[in-house]
């Protein structure tokens, strides 16, 4: 006997197949080819009476052959049990698909933009300035960072503490230039209470939806720090001084323009709040002041306030001393002006226009009929510092006075004979030095005449 559902042979009787379970088909009756054709044609003989009378025939030896009968129908075989760890299997995915779902829930819940809102508020009332500035969708620079942020906020809490809070929240869109972002953000109505009043108080934190996404399914929000930053602020300092904002030194790559001795800086970005401005110089007085930048704010009453060392002023004026004596030196032994050109700017202007005073300085000492200066002295030197109004601090001018005494020859009217003469003369002189480099050097000087007839 075979299976019919696997097809293995199985012993004559089997009810089920060994192989597969399934029930065997009960086999039919073994009938010969003969009964089956006689039993055919019974059913379509007709009735005695009716056949006409014929001859017997002799019947031919038909070979017989067992047939088998073909069951009517097919019975399905019964499932077998299902196994202890396909139970198993069954019950773990569904407790998976259930925890996903309870991690996407809470997930969605945590990154919200109202609970990003609460950990900002808890992170400033506990006065985690670090975790705080965690949030803000801003890049950390030179001024922007944890200390310029606390400052930011506190001026704009005016400096109290909060004691505790409530969020409530809006919605809205607005364009956003950021590569980051793609342009909705949400107004978080914060209500607060601080410790030194108990008065309600409010303040508006504005979130943003980044591209980005936390493990690449929630959506992220940061905290946007328009409202505590500053764009494009300027400062003024004298050219050659060093500009100090908060102890970082300001490059002089934020120089936007240079006039009249003053260098103006511009700073792109930074926080809001107080600030520590500080201009300092080996030749000048540091200069420091505490400024509240504003958008497009501009800062230049440091310049008004800086003056030079003491010391600076003594050595100048000690300077226009032996530069002035140097110079009559040089017009006395007739030297031309390249032997005294180290004194004076390395502005071609500057140089132009004192070569022309000097030349006329060497004719002072000899005249064309003969009379000349033959002896010369300077002393009882004083100066004092000039305040010149808008003038660079690296300007600086001195008024000067000179006592000469000088011996001469002098023709006489009435014989036409050089005769010995001399003189003596208190005389005032201005001159004005510029810093070149680390080098004080002549920017202008007026250089007086000598009489003697």
């Amino acid at each position: 006997m075979y299976c019919e559902e696997c097809g293995t042979k199985n012993v004559e009787g089997a009810k089920f197949c060994e192989a597969c379970g399934a029930k065997m088909a009960i086999p039919a009756p073994k009938i010969t080819v003969t009964e089956q054709k006689r039993a055919e044609q019974k059913t379509t003989e007709p009735e005695k009476s009716e056949l006409p009378k014929t001859e017997p025939t002799k019947a031919e030896p038909v070979r017989t052959e067992p047939v088998n009968a073909v069951a009517n129908t097919k019975q399905v075989p019964a499932k077998p049990p299902m196994k202890t760890w396909q139970k198993a299997a069954i019950v773990c995915a569904i407790g998976i698909i259930i925890l996903i779902f309870a991690a996407f829930k809470m997930g969605q819940s945590y990154y919200s933009p109202e609970k990003v809102t609460k950990r900002y508020m808890s992170s400033v009332q506990k006065e985690d300035w670090k975790e705080a500035f965690s949030y803000l969708d801003i890049k950390k620079s030179k001024f922007i960072n944890v200390n310029s942020f606390k400052e930011a906020l506190s001026s704009e809490l005016g400096y109290e503490k909060v004691k505790n809070f409530k969020v409530l929240q809006g919605i809205e869109k607005a364009g956003r230039t950021d590569k980051d972002s793609i342009g909705l953000t949400r107004n978080m109505k914060v209500y607060y209470i601080s410790d030194n009043s108990s008065e309600q108080q409010d303040i508006t934190v504005k979130l943003v939806k980044l591209k980005k996404k936390e493990f690449l399914v929630f959506n992220k929000w940061k905290v946007s720090p328009e409202t505590l930053q500053v764009s494009d602020y300027s400062i003024a300092a004298p050219s050659g001084t060093e500009l100090l904002v908060d102890g970082q030194k300001i490059s002089a790559k934020n120089i936007e323009s240079t006039e009249d001795g003053i260098d103006y800086y511009t700073i792109k970005s930074m926080l809001k709040g107080k600030h520590k401005v500080k201009i300092t110089s080996p030749y000048i007085e540091d200069a420091e002041e505490e400024v509240y930048p504003e958008d497009g704010g501009y800062e230049d009453s440091l310049v008004n306030e800086i003056t030079i060392k003491p010391d600076i002023v003594k050595g100048l004026i000690k300077q226009a001393e032996e530069d002035y004596t140097a110079i009559y030196k040089a017009a006395f032994e007739k030297k031309d002006f390249d032997s005294i050109k180290a004194l004076f700017s390395s502005d071609k202007e500057v140089q132009s226009r004192i070569r022309q005073n000097y030349e006329s300085l060497l004719g002072d000492m000899e005249h064309e009929d003969g009379t000349s200066i033959t002896k010369l002295t300077l002393h009882d030197f004083s100066g004092e510092q000039e305040y010149v109004l808008y003038s660079s601090i690296f300007l600086q001018t001195f008024s000067m006075k000179v006592t000469c005494d000088y011996d001469y020859t002098s023709k006489n009217w009435w014989t036409g004979e050089l005769e010995d003469q001399s003189d003596s003369n208190e005389d005032s002189y201005e001159v004005t030095y510029q810093l070149e480099g680390d080098k004080w050097v002549i920017a202008s000087i007026y250089l007086n005449s000598i009489y003697y007839y």
